[in-house]
């Protein structure tokens, strides 16, 4: 009994976002200001696919990094880790980092993974239907974001930061790697909130799947789309396009 008390008091302060540190670099992060947004898309393939359709969401002030956390950035935590053949060089997402690691990371700074919202806020696109650069379809030949590769290409992750930010100042938003959010996926009918204004909305207190966001690099060209969800298992860490980025919330007065 013992044993299980410390554990998860261990556990609790892994995941439990701390105050701010020194170390924490707003010149690379992005101020997303409070304020409604329409999250989501009602498109009825997306919906069928998301699982949700459009709600209005209120979000407080927060920051959110301009770039996916690098291998370089991240093995000055992890210097176990092991680095992905497809995404190997210093100034590239990191990858193979499970929910939880990145979990770790983004707190030992004083951060937080971003939430769903906080996510499709930060991709900047007027409406979650459309792409991260607007509603203009994605070309193969004059892409705008690192994606709609396969794995027969041999094609690896470009260094974050490699194409054009969005309207905030934000990178890779779209392809490059999916992201992990903080958010469980839905599990039950009783999971999907029923009011019609969210705010700041945090999704289940459990699950077995946490959402990613934002495609990658060798994903179909439906992921690029703003309001687009997937999911892997938490414990997945051995992708090699699935990164993450982080959030710093402000303390509550």
């Amino acid at each position: 009994m013992r044993r299980q008390v410390i554990k998860f008091i261990i556990l609790f302060i892994i995941i439990t976002p701390i105050s701010l540190k020194a170390s924490t670099d707003f010149d690379k992060m992005v101020k997303i200001e409070k304020g409604f947004f329409q999250a989501g898309c009602d498109k009825n393939e997306i919906v069928q696919h998301n699982r949700v359709g459009v709600k209005t969401v209120f979000l407080d002030t927060y920051w959110i990094d301009k770039y996916e956390v690098t291998n370089l950035e991240y093995e000055k935590f992890d210097k176990n880790h092991n680095r992905s053949l497809r995404s190997n060089c210093d100034n590239c997402p990191v990858t193979r980092v499970g929910w939880l690691h990145g979990k770790e990371y983004c707190v030992s700074l004083g951060k937080d993974l971003p939430t769903e919202a906080q996510w499709e806020k930060a991709a900047g696109a007027k409406s979650g239907c459309d792409y991260v650069w607007g509603d203009k379809m994605f070309e193969s030949s004059n892409r705008l974001a690192h994606a709609g590769y396969n794995k027969d290409d041999k094609i690896n992750t470009a260094p974050v930061g490699s194409y054009p930010p969005n309207r905030f100042g934000v990178y890779d938003m779209a392809g490059n790697v999916w992201e992990w959010t903080n958010n469980w996926l839905e599990t039950s009918i009783k999971d999907f909130p029923k009011d019609e204004i969210l705010y700041n909305p945090k999704g289940p207190d459990r699950g077995i799947k946490k959402i990613r966001r934002g495609g990658s690099w060798n994903d179909s060209i439906e992921g690029l789309i703003v309001a687009w969800r997937d999911w892997s298992f938490s414990d997945s860490r051995y992708y090699a396009d699935l990164g993450f980025r982080c959030v710093y919330n402000l303390p509550d007065k």
